[in-house]
């Protein structure tokens, strides 16, 4: 039975690359059962992380649905998994040129702009990506992390702040840690006190959260307060 679907396929692929594929997205916006097969195939081997395999079929789609903007953004991700950045941003470009309003893609030309050490360009991008969707948070993140990277702390923390109101609460820990740090950079203790206890409140078993705080006690003149935080922090790492 298996033989026979792989048999039925191949000869339908074939017909299809005698007689053509037709439009790759129709009017009412549905894309082509053809481009939707061959992504398919490919996203198939992509899970088996036969990205090789996965890039000639999205190729073979390409060809075919020429207009086809998630192909592209299929075989962008296998280059980029293969770190060939390059090839991953002409097939972002491409995505872009087809369907200018997605914030996704954006977001993923930024993505590989930073790979490729064009913090700028990659600002630009994101910045793009979350004009057109204002609730993502990962744009002002990845944003955030460029101007952090940068050394421009005030920026940075703009974008984290941002990103905190449309992150479900669940999982922000990380980004606390790293707002919490930024105040310290810039000398607003007071903010990174906060920022760090709201931290230790969802996740009170982290010791750098913890170390953060006790900086930010240090700094103003609270020495049994950074005491307290330094010996909690040394006792969670002995326990883990």
């Amino acid at each position: 039975m298996r033989q026979g679907h792989r048999l039925f396929t191949t000869i339908s692929l074939s017909i299809i690359s005698l007689i053509g594929a037709g439009p790759a997205v129709f009017a009412d916006g549905s894309r082509s059962p053809i481009a939707l097969k061959y992504e398919k195939l490919g996203q198939e081997q992509s899970r088996l992380f036969e990205s090789d395999k996965a890039i000639a079929l999205f190729t073979k789609g390409i060809a075919l649905c020429p207009t086809d903007a998630d192909l592209y953004s299929n075989r962008r991700h296998e280059y980029e998994r293969l770190y060939l950045y390059d090839k991953a941003l002409a097939d972002c470009e491409k995505c872009i040129k087809l369907q200018p309003e997605r914030a996704t893609f954006w977001r993923d030309k930024g993505y590989l702009l930073d790979r490729l050490k064009k913090p700028h360009e990659a600002i630009a991008a994101y910045t793009r990506a979350v004009q057109l969707q204002p609730s993502d948070s990962g744009g002002y993140t990845h944003r955030g992390d460029i101007y952090r990277h940068l050394g421009e702390y005030k920026k940075a923390i703009q974008d984290y702040e941002e990103s905190l109101k449309h992150c479900e609460q669940k999982g922000i820990q990380d980004e606390l840690n790293v707002l919490g740090n930024l105040y310290l950079k810039i000398g607003d203790n007071q903010k990174a006190i906060k920022t760090f206890a709201r931290a230790i409140k969802l996740v009170p078993d982290l010791p750098q959260n913890y170390y953060g705080r006790a900086q930010a006690y240090e700094n103003i003149g609270n020495h049994p307060g950074a005491y307290d935080d330094r010996q909690t922090a040394k006792k969670l790492e002995k326990e883990y």
